[in-house]
């Protein structure tokens, strides 16, 4: 023990005795200012810096140290210090020191400042120069620097960028601690063997070791950083582009502004916010391959990047990690990391060609389940610059979307020009959608719940088991694709099955989405409600419609064309891309049960034909009034019956067909002109293609029973060939139920037929047994072989009646035959005339006026009238001529009392010719044994007037002398041997006429004195021509023959 502790402090003297030797040794040579020159030109020699170093001290302690004060570093030729520092302290090694020589191997700086500039291209003069500091050992013969480490504590440094704009870039760095230590040896081999990815070309030359805190100022903003690690040199230059890097670097707190100002231009960001912390693995060379990994947190941040995004991004709080390995011209991305409140995502990826103008990128990334709106403001809108993109992404409206791959791979300029070259093989993707939702523009309905996967591989996007609600329907399963072109619309192919809302579809094919003649035929359908079950087939190529081909399932959908309501309808719709079917389909019209079969060909083209069949048991009549007429209303009584075939073209109107058989039972009909409806209608009606058959049509006319048999010919003249009959008829009352202006069918008709009454009524005309052939022809009615009775007596003829909108014509040739007086002139509206007996009338009459009275005054023609065997009584002009008679100058005689038996004649006849409305005759004779009259004259009946010639001879009985008395036409009462004879001129108004008499006389004084009536008017030239007249009269034609005397 004892020998122990003397060798011990023998060992601690000579430690004692070398330190001291050494330091003497080092005193000796600081003083004699050999290492102050040796260690100036050695820098000034490596650097190119002006050095200027203060006095020099010995510092003893832990460590045996020269120190120098106010040292100062300048540019050659400059006059502006860049670097100064109040003290730097060389660090001596002790052993060499008695051999009279001093090794340096580490110097420190003390609150050193300096000023750095990158000039425009790229280049940082004064840090080349300082890394050519001899970090390698240097000989001289009595002194060495063997620089192994440099401390710097307190440092100051201002960097001028004159790289990045016009205006350079200040960046100030503070309280620079910067620690460089050289590693050699077994420390250099334990660091190769520490890398993490070792490489067979790592270089094996010198290395140092660093550890740097600074803080860092920029524009008012300011951060800390730190670096630690180890940089290996393949030479004996120091030249940190050739150097091996292996370093951690951390961040604390960068604010958002700073990040904008160092990236400048090479980030198209308008502002950013937030702050962020970074810590980051550095490893390789910057010349071959360099290998980043690492993670960097941030909070509150927030960038706006207009030409890229759409929005501003607000991650807000989040990291990010990634593993980025660089090589010359390529960027490997082996992990990205993204994690924010807003967004999640995981990105690979490279980027070959990073100094060219149009690199190429290749990336892959995955996301978690991101929010629609998320994804919307995320994706780079702007740069991808897609109107295609635009619009979907301007529809989606929520849910949420998870991306099981996607990528992009292509250059930049390939990926920029994709909406005009096409999706390709330059960008893929796999997603699932959730509950998305999206209101796309252009008469689209909203998307909700839309539910699926979707992808897009070589420009094809598929989409598998997609469901959701299109508007009100609902899709269940949507299998199907659609290959995006460069121009126009891509080429589409899905087939769906779901429930679709009949209403909305009717919406939507009226948009246009599927063939012209789509909408057409959609466009009859007013109103449309219910749903149905679908399973179809939808094919669109580009540039053209959609073609759809499959099945539409209805279960009591309800629909409106025109007035006409189907419900209930249950059937199955095929629809092929050029035809529609439907069998057996099941419905009610407007309550009625139908059954409805529809063929539509071709529908998509001009040309398209359909074919359709409706049948029923029983319709309700104004369903197919309204139908086939467009009369009546659904209220309407009675039932229909049978079927109704129509087919035709869709583009034209030509050649279409309407066939069909329809049973008609208790039916109403409302049909123009008639003002009211045809009622209880039973028979059956036949449609062809060449007309309508009506069989046994019976029913009620106006309120009469009737019965109706024709047929209607489309093109053939007459258009209507009827047989019609009524066992009784107010005709004047159907007349006035005619509106004829109201209709131009009624205008345009043209029949023939005839019409058989077995009893009726024509104003006051009473008939039976009427019959006549009737022709109709543009509203001008013509009757042949008209025959009818009336009172016992009959009527027979011919007549034409247009019945124009403007004025009613007439042409009647009627020959009347023994019809009661009292009925005939009750015919026109004379009901007080005293008058019995028998009517017989031939004759021709025509008028034409708006009404009545303009007729009346219009009326033209001729007839002849003979009335026989009846009875005058209270007639008023009759009974003012025997007023006016004097009798006391005629024998005692006296007339028959007219009111109570009347006077009696055989005959009254005459001819008339009618002129305007003014009757006028020359023969009109009264054959009576009481009383005989002949007259001449007219009747104006549209003025109300009358002038008439009248002579009256009473007592003819008993004068057995007087063989006859000519007519008006021979001369007036021209009396051979007579007794007597009177006469009279009636005059003025017909209802109140002014009648003039004239003396009782002789024949002789009647004609050459009291008459004046010259002898030619007479007919009598002498007694001889007068007696021939007598014996002649029995043989005068009818015109002139007399009345029979009595016996």
């Amino acid at each position: 023990m004892r020998k122990a502790l003397k060798f011990v402090g023998f060992l601690v003297f000579v430690l004692i005795l070398f330190v001291a030797v050494a330091s003497l040794a080092f005193y000796h040579l600081i003083r004699e200012g050999e290492f102050r020159r040796f260690l100036i030109s050695e820098i000034e020699k490596q650097t190119e810096l002006k050095v200027q170093l203060g006095e020099a001290d010995l510092e003893l302690g832990q460590i045996l140290a020269v120190g120098f004060r106010d040292v100062a570093l300048s540019e050659p030729g400059g006059t502006e210090r860049a670097i100064t520092a109040e003290r730097i302290t060389a660090r001596v090694a002790l052993l060499p020191l008695l051999e009279r020589k001093l090794i340096f191997y580490e110097i420190g700086l003390q609150k050193p400042t300096a000023q750095m500039v990158r000039d425009k291209d790229g280049k940082i003069v004064l840090l080349d120069r300082l890394l050519n500091l001899p970090f390698l050992k240097k000989n001289d013969s009595q002194f060495a620097l063997d620089l192994r480490a440099i401390n710097i504590r307190g440092g100051e440094v201002d960097f001028y960028d004159h790289f990045t704009g016009e205006r350079p870039a200040t960046t100030r760095l503070r309280n620079v601690d910067l620690e460089v230590q050289r590693i050699s040896g077994v420390a250099l081999r334990e660091f190769f063997q520490k890398l993490v990815r070792p490489k067979t070309n790592q270089p094996h030359g010198p290395a140092l070791q660093f550890d740097l805190r600074t803080g860092v100022q920029r524009d008012g903003q300011q951060t800390q950083v730190r670096a630690k690690g180890t940089l290996v040199f393949p030479g004996e230059q120091l030249e940190l582009t050739n150097a091996w890097w292996n370093a951690e670097t951390w961040i604390v707190d960068v604010p958002g502004p700073m990040i904008q100002a160092y990236a400048g231009r090479r980030l198209p960001v308008k502002s950013i916010s937030g702050t962020l912390n970074s810590q980051l693995h550095v490893e390789g060379s910057m010349k071959e391959r360099l290998h980043l990994k690492g993670e960097l947190a941030f909070r509150s941040l927030a960038a706006d990047a207009p030409e890229i995004f759409s929005m501003p991004l607000t991650p807000g709080d989040g990291r990010l990690e990634l593993e980025v390995n660089w090589q010359p011209q390529r960027w490997d991305l082996s992990r990205l990391y993204f994690r924010s409140k807003e967004l999640k995502l995981e990105l690979k990826g490279a980027l070959s060609g990073a100094d060219h103008r149009d690199p190429h990128v290749q990336l892959n990334w995955v996301t978690p389940s991101l929010p629609v709106a998320v994804v919307k403001k995320y994706l780079p809108r702007k740069w991808i610059d897609s109107p295609q993109l635009e619009h979907v992404l301007a529809a989606l409206q929520q849910g949420d979307l998870r991306l099981n791959k996607a990528g992009v791979n292509g250059r930049l300029s390939q990926l920029s020009q994709m909406t005009k070259t096409g999706l390709d093989e330059h960008v893929w993707f796999d997603a699932e959608l959730h509950d998305v939702g999206a209101n796309f523009s252009g008469g689209y309905l909203p998307l909700r719940g839309i539910q699926g996967r979707i992808a897009l591989d070589r420009g094809l996007i598929s989409f598998t088991g997609v469901s959701g609600d299109y508007g009100q329907s609902q899709l269940t399963n949507i299998d199907g694709s659609y290959r995006f072109f460069a121009a126009g619309q891509g080429a589409l192919q899905f087939a769906a099955r779901g429930e679709v809302d009949l209403a909305e579809l009717r919406e939507q094919l009226m948009q246009g989405f599927l063939p012209a003649q789509t909408p057409r035929v959609v466009s009859s359908i007013q109103e449309i409600a219910g749903r149905g079950k679908f399973d179809v087939a939808v094919n669109r190529t580009a540039g053209s419609l959609p073609l759809v081909e499959g099945k539409i399932m209805l279960d009591g959908p309800r629909l409106r064309i025109d007035n006409f309501s189907l419900s209930e309808i249950r059937g199955d719709l095929a629809l092929t891309p050029t035809d529609v079917k439907a069998e057996k389909v099941r419905a009610l019209l407007s309550g009625s049960p139908i059954q409805i079969q529809l063929d539509l060909k071709d529908y998509a083209r001009d040309n398209g034909t359909f074919d359709l069949v409706v049948d029923s048991t029983a319709v309700k009549a104004g369903v197919i009034t309204r139908l086939l007429l467009s009369t009546g209303s659904l209220q309407d009584p009675g039932l229909v019956r049978g079927f109704i075939r129509y087919q035709g073209s869709f583009g034209t109107r030509e050649g279409r067909k309407l066939t069909g058989t329809l049973d008609l039972a208790d039916v109403q009909l409302e049909t123009l002109p008639l003002l009211q409806p045809l009622k209880e209608l039973n028979g059956r009606v036949k449609i062809d293609e060449t007309g309508i058959d009506f069989q046994n049509i019976r029913g009620l006319l106006v309120g009469f029973p009737a019965n109706f048999s024709g047929r209607w010919r489309y093109s053939q003249k007459p258009q209507l060939l009827f047989d019609f009959a009524s066992p009784n008829l107010d005709v004047s009352y159907l007349l006035s139920q005619i509106e004829p202006e109201s209709s131009d069918f009624y205008a345009n008709l043209q029949a023939e037929g005839r019409m058989g009454l077995a009893k009726g009524r024509v104003k006051e005309l009473e008939l039976s047994d009427l019959k006549s052939d009737v022709v109709i022809d543009h509203r001008v009615w013509r009757l042949r072989n008209l025959f009818l009775r009336s009172a016992g007596g009959s009527i027979q003829g011919s007549g034409t009646i247009a019945d124009k909108p403007d004025a009613v014509r007439f042409d009647v040739t009627p020959r009347i035959q023994g019809v009661p007086v009292p009925t005939f002139f009750k015919w026109f509206d004379i009901t007080n005339a005293e008058m019995t007996g028998r009517v017989n009338l031939t004759g021709n009459l025509e008028s034409i006026g708006k009404d009545g009275a303009e007729r009346k005054k219009n009326l033209n023609g001729s007839f002849n009238l003979r009335i026989e065997d009846g009875t005058i009584r209270r007639l008023r002009v009759l009974i003012q001529i025997l007023n006016l008679l004097d009798l006391s100058r005629w024998f005692t005689f006296k007339l028959p009392d007219l009111t109570k038996q009347g006077i009696r004649f055989r005959n009254i006849t005459g001819d008339f010719k009618v002129t305007n409305g003014v009757y006028y005759t020359e023969n009109l004779l009264v054959d009576s044994d009481d009383l005989r009259m002949s007259g001449a004259g007219k009747i104006d009946v549209p003025k109300s007037e009358i002038d008439f010639l009248v002579a009256v001879r009473p007592f003819a009985g008993i004068d057995t002398a007087i063989n006859y008395i000519p007519l008006i036409g021979r001369g007036i009462a021209a009396i051979k041997n007579s007794l007597l004879v009177a006469s009279f001129n009636i005059t003025g108004s017909i209802d109140d006429p002014t009648i003039t008499p004239a003396p009782l006389s002789t024949l002789s004084e009647v004609f050459l004195s009291v008459l004046g009536i010259l002898k030619n008017m007479i007919g009598l030239g002498d007694t001889e021509k007068k007696d021939q007249a007598t014996e002649e009269a029995p043989k005068q034609s009818a015109k002139e023959k007399p009345p029979a005397s009595s016996k």
